[in-house]
């Protein structure tokens, strides 16, 4: 049988409308039919077909013409069933969809990962996150981020940029170690490692499996993206590039930790038959008439409008440099793709140091986007006007004319930082000498900006880096010509693991109650990953500490011996660990013997003997509300007949107490039968018995016969 594919391959639908910037829909109603065939070699007597549907949530409502089931995952399923249907059996699924944009503008800055989180961190088939390769990777690129968004997001930007989009892969559904060996795929291998790489990390990232309108006029198509657990799911699409925002045109079908859905055909036939031919759209990447998306209307946002494009000059000397930047704010948290694009000809007359750049936009945020220009050397009788186009999918497009020529003369300057090094948090100054005036200055920082007169002597200029590892500060002039300066952003190592209290024992089967003290010598608040692991089972919690914060935890000794229990403390750049060694240990138990029962008229005295084992301490026995000692001699209680409530007590070496209810029963005395004289057997009795009965007749036989010879002699005489 043709296995059945989910929405996740490269699909190209029938839509009855395009939509140019996919991007910046931000709301769309449509209609989706899906239709299928079911083909048998006998006559059917029943079909059964479950099949995926779009997922209702807060960004999309659906209006299913089926009836629908719910699997383990939480996936709405259409659920089709039919007896004596015909051969072949034919069928369509039609659902009314109402999408919105996803836009996130803030993330809780506590939270707990719990079980139904923490699967979403294991390996799977697809999701290689156990390989020591993919390891080293996610942490080298997630080095020096400050917040888990900015960790997430460089894990999307790399694995955006890292494969090459291949459309012959449709279909094959490659493992994440494949794809990071061979570097391309379609948008389930993009997932499939951006999935590895967030989980090698311990970031909950599961499959999101579905439709979306695709960039590069590609269409309607079946698709598959992420979404990762910061305190709530947020999406993901490492294919396109939507990192916290997310159009209205992505559809979620299926939501999973592996690729693999709940898609199923089963039918009864004549011949016993399970295994039919089930015809589906292909999702090979072609058109299918029995897979249709009728697009009914559509809300799309306009471009966000930014300042107008900034620089340093727009007129350079052949050989001459010069710095354009843009300054970007936003209210959600996303990722901007901007594009740079220069003028094209036969001339290359202008120079970038590198054309695309990417953003990571957190609320309210400011990040600046620069580009180092610098001219070539061309023919000197001649002036070159160039422009210059940002592009983004997010923000409106913004156009710059450069002119260049020979003869103009750059001013004369150096710059210097006070520091190569800085803490985060920690005011870096830059020094900038001129040797003239008439002209501005400036600097542009990753996050920061400025620009003052020029004059002849030392000036300066002070920021504050909020991101941690390699930074880069600008210094330009407005007559031409840029310096760069690099210097470095750490993080003092003072988030750490205080103290860890825990019981150094505790019996199986019982809580085990942990309180991780974390501190943060730190003038400002820190948010901290604080991950907790005792045995198989493990606890995190995201929490904001400033100056001293305690976690609690509670595991369940679940087996015998000696297990150590890990705190990590992890806040940006930085980590502690501590540990602390639990013994569990086999309870003890305490159990009384059968009681004797001694009777003295009305009264029984009552001997009674325990079991205690070593490890069992302070055993007492409570009757009639008093608490009464166990010894090895045991207890003697004097009763009278009827039922009788006893509670044992006792605890463990480490103090844990243990009660057990018993129920004594005496009963009334009861009379001993007689028994049979000593030194006598009883069936020698029985022998002795037969044989006088049996004389006895003897006797009486002989007495009658010396009767009847009386008798007679009487009667002769």
């Amino acid at each position: 049988m043709r296995r059945v594919l989910l929405l996740i391959l490269l699909l190209a639908l029938v839509s009855a409308q395009s939509i140019d910037d996919p991007k910046l829909v931000k709301s769309i109603s449509l209609t989706i039919d899906e239709g299928g065939s079911v083909i048998a070699n006998t006559k059917l007597y029943e079909i059964n077909i479950t099949l995926t549907l779009p997922q209702e949530s807060t960004y999309l409502t659906a209006d299913y013409s089926v009836d629908t089931v719910t699997d383990g995952q939480g996936n709405v399923l259409a659920t089709i069933y039919q007896e004596n249907p015909p051969n072949p059996f034919s069928y369509v699924v039609s659902t009314q969809l109402e999408s919105r944009e996803r836009t996130l503008a803030s993330l809780p800055q506590e939270y707990e990962l719990l079980s139904e989180h923490l699967r979403y961190t294991l390996p799977t088939d697809h999701v290689n996150s156990d390989s020591p390769e993919i390891k080293g990777l996610a942490k080298r690129i997630t080095a020096n981020s400050s917040t888990d968004f900015e960790r997430v997001a460089k894990l999307a930007i790399w694995t955006h940029n890292y494969i090459e989009y291949d459309i012959s892969l449709v279909g094959q559904k490659k493992d994440s170690e494949w794809v990071l060996q061979n570097k391309r795929g379609v948008c389930i291998e993009y997932a499939s490692l951006f999935n590895a790489l967030a989980r090698s990390i311990g970031v909950p990232a599961r499959y999101v499996l579905g439709v979306s309108y695709g960039e590069r006029g590609y269409g309607w198509l079946g698709h598959a993206w992420s979404e990762v657990f910061l305190g709530e799911w947020m999406p993901v699409d490492p294919t396109w590039l939507e990192v916290g925002q997310l159009d209205a045109t992505h559809l979620a079908y299926y939501r999973s930790d592996d690729i693999d859905s709940t898609n199923t055909v089963r039918v009864k036939g004549a011949q016993g038959l399970d295994s039919p031919i089930w015809n589906r759209p292909d999702f090979g990447g072609g058109r299918d008439e029995n897979l249709n998306v009728t697009v009914h209307s559509i809300e799309t946002n306009d471009e966000v409008t930014t300042s107008p494009l900034l620089y340093g000059t727009r007129g350079l000397s052949f050989g001459g440099s010069t710095i354009v930047f843009l300054p970007v704010e936003t209210a959600d948290y996303r990722v901007v793709d901007l594009y740079m694009v220069d003028c094209s000809g036969s001339v290359d007359v202008l120079e970038f140091d590198g054309s695309e750049k990417d953003l990571i936009l957190e609320p309210n945020k400011q990040r600046v986007a620069a580009w180092v220009i610098r001219a070539n050397t061309l023919d000197p009788m001649s002036i070159y006007t160039c422009p210059i186009t940002l592009n983004s999918g997010f923000l409106e497009e913004e156009s710059l004319g450069i002119e260049v020529q020979s003869g103009h003369k750059q001013p004369s300057f150096t710059a210097e930082l006070k520091q190569n090094s800085v803490n985060l948090g920690e005011t870096q100054t830059v020094y900038v000498n001129t040797v003239s005036s008439g002209f501005r200055i400036g600097f542009v920082s990753a996050e920061d900006y400025g620009s003052k007169d020029a004059a002849a002597t030392r000036q300066s200029f002070t920021f504050t880096p909020e991101s941690l590892g390699p930074q880069t500060v600008y210094v330009y002039t407005t007559e031409g010509g840029v310096k760069e300066l690099s210097f470095g952003v750490v993080h003092n190592a003072d988030i750490f693991v205080q103290n860890v209290l825990v019981e150094a024992s505790v019996p199986l089967g019982q809580q085990l109650n942990v309180a991780a003290i974390i501190a943060n010598n730190r003038d400002q608040p820190e948010d901290v990953d604080v991950r907790l692991s005792f045995g198989d089972d493990t606890y995190v919690k995201r929490v904001r500490v400033d100056g001293t914060e305690t976690v609690h935890a509670i595991f369940t000794a679940g087996s015998i011996g000696s297990h150590q229990l890990v705190v990590r403390a992890s806040a940006a750049g930085v980590s502690d660990e501590d540990t602390a060694l639990v013994e569990v240990y086999e309870p003890p138990v305490v159990s009384m013997q059968e009681p004797e029962l001694n009777y003295f008229g009305s009264q029984v005295v009552a001997r009674l003997a325990f079991d205690v084992p070593p490890g069992a301490v302070n055993a007492t026995l409570e009757f009639n509300g008093e608490r009464l000692d166990i010894t090895a001699d045991g207890i003697d209680l004097t009763l009278e007949q009827g039922s009788y409530s006893l509670t044992l007590r006792w605890m463990d070496s480490a103090g844990n107490p243990y009660a057990e209810k018993i129920t004594l029963e005496v009963p009334a005395e009861q009379k001993k039968p007689a028994e049979p004289l000593a030194g006598f057997d009883p069936m020698l009795v029985i022998i002795l018995a037969g044989f006088a009965v049996l004389a006895l007749l003897i006797l009486f036989v002989i007495l009658m016969f010396f009767l009847m010879r009386l008798r007679a002699r009487k009667s002769a005489l």
